[in-house]
């Protein structure tokens, strides 16, 4: 049986090249992502977008419904809000927050409980570029 994985974000960027790494190299992958994709390297596709505050509990649910576990797990999902911090609306303000920090939170913590993730599983938290670049 194959390992298997599961990538936020994974219909473009950086998640689609874990996507397609993973797979050439063997892997089951299941990408989460807020858009559809019929031409995802991975083997399953759901599509949720982790900025709405529900999402993150209802995708646990259907994780925990295969009954399958996942050996990796990537969060790749993320969003930004450029401009002046200021003057920057309070949503988009939210939903990077909620994306980029309060979504793998939950989604790790309900992953390990609702027990689809191994012993020897990994997660890999991808973050963000203003970690090395300032905005306005």
């Amino acid at each position: 049986m194959s390992p298997r994985a599961l990538v936020t974000g994974g219909s473009a960027g950086l998640g689609r090249a874990f996507c397609e790494a993973l797979s050439d190299n063997g892997w089951s992958v299941l990408a989460v992502d807020r858009h559809e994709a019929s031409d995802l390297p991975s083997d399953d596709h759901l599509t949720y977008d982790l900025a709405d505050p529900e999402a993150p509990a209802h995708l646990l649910v259907t994780l925990a419904a295969t009954g399958e576990c996942f050996d990796l797990v990537i969060f790749n999902a993320g969003t930004s809000a450029t401009g002046q911090f200021e003057k920057l609306p309070l949503d988009a303000q939210l939903k990077v927050l909620r994306l980029n920090a309060e979504a793998p939170m939950i989604l790790a913590a309900g992953l390990v409980r609702e027990g689809v993730m191994k012993s020897s599983s990994r997660m890999l938290f991808i973050g963000s570029l203003s970690t090395f670049t300032a905005y306005p």
